[in-house]
């Protein structure tokens, strides 16, 4: 143990050293595979801090490549976007890259880099379809990535992947070839990476020698070079037994890093250019150079700007046509019918000035008209429904309309609610709370299908309710056109509508959400 001890110190304070000097002598080189926390794997840092230590190590790209996710996108574009505002436009020479891991049939693992905007909506048809009737171990066909694939690099990965695989394999030279066809790029990680992963059950041979990770390198590189497919390095992953740091488990990281501890080990994070180049300098140096550094950034180069969510967010929000005027002609029709000829001056000034409030605000409008046609809609189909909006409403949206529109029960002037309550009415986000059986969820995709007639996009997940007690209780998220949002966010098809099981409703305020707390009866 104590040995063991030692010789961690000993690696940890190398890889500071060699760190200390090299700083500020990096070649800038891209880094083609990036776990985050967001991911099912073994990611550890978030977005976020991936840019930090890219910047750092002098790596002047990276992708986002986490296991079978693209929830890391939307952290990973803001930090791009922060990065941007931070430095002169001249002085930055950063590039955010978006892609994922899978897995083929036979459990070989492919990359999915996105090349141009197009690509983004064909990794997530290829996310969706890798979950669809596929909920226990989800896989891809090479058949359904060749349908997909306009606007993507297909990358095969260098540990794990069919080449990496085949040539343990012992396959003939025109089988690897025939293999690495179906792919844009090879990727190749550092011997150090691979010496411990290699086979040990089987004697893999080459040429009546055993095979070592350099061999394999070799290898890969040859075939590529037949193939005509550039070769890439990848080295974002130090493993514990190596000088090159100590692997940590992302569960450990995120209690630690939540409770404030120290952390007692470095962090798995990107090689500099010269540790890269140090790690394949048994190619030669133009060789190394060329996988290193040149091959990355030609790929890196291939890959346009990304948009990872529309720059006019109206295409996923459910806005109704007219809903302004439609909303304001209910509200006066409905207190001419209360208070007949004479309407007392107090509710007509509240009134008047909710709806000048909410005149520019059509997603606003749009929001309290689909909550009245909620509420009506499930209290004529006999369910028992109560509204608890009057909170929310009184702090984001405009509290007597509302009320006017039987949407909350609570009149704002009879509790005296003031007017200063409505500054932060113009907030782009509605919440409606809704307490209702837990059977009527049928009636209110019904209805909802009504409202969007195009098409509508639910999530929902299981966790705590209103009271903050383990309940069924769900969260659903609506838009107005299901084939938009497709292009922007993966679905996932269910006999209910399209479920998105990857974004989270916070990633986009700008929407209308419900939460259901169902009544147990």
């Amino acid at each position: 143990m104590r040995k063991n001890f030692v010789k961690r110190v000993q690696s940890s304070c190398r890889a500071y050293f060699r760190r200390k000097h090299t700083r500020g002598k990096s070649v800038e080189r891209a880094e083609l595979s990036c776990r985050t926390c967001f991911g099912k794997m073994n990611g550890i840092l978030s977005p976020r801090e991936w840019v930090d230590i890219a910047r750092g190590a002098g790596v002047r790209a990276i992708a986002i490549m986490d296991f079978q996710d693209a929830a890391g996108f939307q952290e990973a574009a803001q930090a791009a976007e922060e990065l941007r505002g931070e430095a002169e436009p001249e002085e930055l020479d950063f590039k955010m890259l978006y892609g994922m891991e899978t897995v083929l049939e036979n459990g070989c693992p492919v990359h999915l880099l996105v090349r141009r905007q197009e690509g983004l909506a064909q990794l997530y048809r290829l996310l969706e379809i890798s979950w669809q009737d596929r909920e226990e171990r989800p896989f891809l066909r090479k058949a359904e990535i060749g349908g997909h694939r306009s606007g993507l690099l297909v990358g095969c990965p260098g540990e794990g992947g069919e080449v990496w695989r085949g040539i343990l394999d012992n396959l003939d030279d025109a089988r690897l070839e025939e293999i690495a066809g179906f792919y844009d790029y090879l990727s190749v990680l550092p011997p150090q990476n691979q010496n411990d992963r290699l086979p040990s059950t089987r004697k893999h041979v080459l040429r009546g020698e055993a095979l070592s990770a350099e061999d394999l390198i070799l290898k890969t590189i040859a075939i590529g070079k037949r193939s005509g497919k550039p070769v890439t390095a990848a080295g974002n992953v130090r493993t514990a037994s190596q000088d090159w740091g100590m692997f940590r488990s992302s569960v450990a990281y995120g209690i630690q890093k939540e409770e404030g501890g120290d952390l007692d080990a470095s962090l798995p994070d990107l090689l500099y250019t010269e540790e890269m180049l140090d790690a394949f300098s048994f190619l030669g140096k133009e060789p190394a150079e060329e996988i290193v550094i040149h091959v990355p950034n030609r790929l890196a180069d291939l890959c346009e700007e990304i948009r990872i969510v529309p720059e006019d967010k109206r295409c996923l929000q459910p806005i109704l046509p007219g809903a302004f005027q439609t909303v304001a002609d209910l509200c006066r029709e409905q207190l001419q019918m209360r208070y007949g000829g004479t309407i007392p001056r107090s509710d007509r000034e509240r009134m008047e000035y909710e709806l000048s409030v909410l005149q520019n605000n059509e997603l606003l409008s749009s929001a309290l008209l689909i909550s009245r046609r909620l509420v009506q809609g499930l209290r004529r189909k006999g369910y028992l429904i109560r509204t608890i909006a009057h909170d929310l409403f009184s702090v984001y949206a405009c509290p007597y309309v509302a009320y006017l529109l039987g949407v909350t029960e609570v009149d704002p002037l009879a509790i005296r609610i003031p007017f200063e309550a409505r500054s932060e009415c113009d907030a782009p986000d509605l919440e409606l709370i809704l307490s209702v059986s837990e059977e009527c969820w049928e009636a209110v995709m019904e209805i909802f299908s009504r409202i969007f007639p195009q098409g509508t996009a639910v999530s929902y997940g299981d966790g705590a309710g209103w009271d903050k007690k383990p309940s069924r209780s769900h969260r659903r998220f609506f838009v107005p056109d299901a084939a938009q949002l497709r292009n922007w966010m993966p679905l996932k098809k269910t006999d209910e509508g399209y479920r998105i099981p990857y974004g989270r409703v916070e990633d986009f305020p700008d929407q209308f959400q419900l939460l259901l707390w169902p009544r147990r009866i």
